[in-house]
């Protein structure tokens, strides 16, 4: 990871906390980049609504009905969310892993950021931070924060950050200064003892591999990340198989949108039963990658 540079294609800054949605994708890789389709269906009765508001000719109606397909379609609960939910669940693995996940129908493949092992460490019996009667974990974050230079935040999911400020070594602490251990308190003495600023992040996002649902964390627990302050990195776009049809000139006769600020492309297919149109198919593609800008000053701790 280190010194490595990387081609931005299209970006847009991403930090610890990008909207978290639920979303339904299948998944392969593409040029070592997350690609994944997602389908929408407009049916014969949307299909009759909309037809019946336009002629009506009412402009209210049609803008409101208007922004209301788009929502669904692209809004933030929509396709474009879709994105957005990818980033979230790949960027939890980077920074708890240094390595991004993707099951491909049962098929993993592995995006190694090659996080080098000078910037790991993984606590073994009574170091473990569930060990609460002998952890150290103020200890661990101490010396973390002194291996590497600019850290400045801790990363780590709910469970994790309760286990830590459970810890007899934080009570005890606590009760020598004679600090009162409400929940404000608790987190205001750990950030000026470690000189970090805990960061709890408890996100969970929805997958859908095929066709079956789990729930899973952005950022799973049993995992501490030193990281510096800021952003973190970028989100990089790249042209999906679709794009590439579109700009090689093999888009012809076929409903074609490029989503705004990234090369996600959305096409319309009509589906002919017979002689009637049954539905109307609205599809997006996204290539969705993470280029994160701290692989040399973050640091990657499994405490339990």
């Amino acid at each position: 990871a280190k010194n490595q540079e990387v081609q931005i294609i299209q970006a847009s800054t991403y930090d610890v906390d990008p909207m978290a949605r639920d979303f339904q994708t299948t998944v392969t890789l593409h040029e070592d980049k997350p690609f994944f389709r997602e389908k929408m269906s407009l049916d014969e009765k949307k299909r009759k609504d909309l037809l019946e508001v336009l002629q009506r000719n009412d402009a209210g109606e049609i803008e409101a009905y208007t922004l209301q397909i788009y929502d669904q379609f692209a809004g933030r609960n929509g396709f474009l969310a879709s994105v957005s939910g990818m980033n979230t669940y790949t960027l939890g693995q980077l920074l708890a892993t240094g390595v991004v996940n993707i099951n491909d129908n049962g098929v993993k493949y592995f995006l190694d950021y090659k996080v080098e092992n000078d910037q790991r460490e993984t606590l073994a019996l009574t170091t473990r931070w569930d060990q609460l009667t002998t952890a150290k974990p103020l200890d661990d974050l101490i010396r973390w924060k002194e291996m590497i230079d600019g850290v400045e935040v801790a990363l780590m999911a709910k469970n994790t950050y309760n286990m830590m400020k459970n810890s007899d070594q934080v009570k005890e602490l606590m009760k020598e200064q004679k600090i009162f251990p409400t929940p404000n308190n608790v987190r205001a003495f750990i950030e000026e003892y470690t000189e970090l600023t805990i960061k709890v992040w408890d996100e969970k996002v929805k997958i859908n591999v095929a066709g079956v649902i789990t729930t899973v964390k952005a950022y799973p627990d049993g995992k501490v990340t030193l990281t510096p302050k800021g952003s973190y990195g970028n989100t990089e776009y790249g042209p999906t198989p679709t794009k590439t049809e579109v700009i090689m000139g093999l888009g012809a006769g076929r409903d074609i949108t490029e989503v705004r600020g990234t090369y996600a492309t959305l096409e319309v297919t009509p589906v002919v039963k017979g002689s009637a149109i049954v539905n109307a198919d609205i599809v997006i593609s996204a290539v969705v990658a993470l280029n994160p800008t701290i692989l040399d000053s973050m640091f990657i701790a499994t405490v339990y």
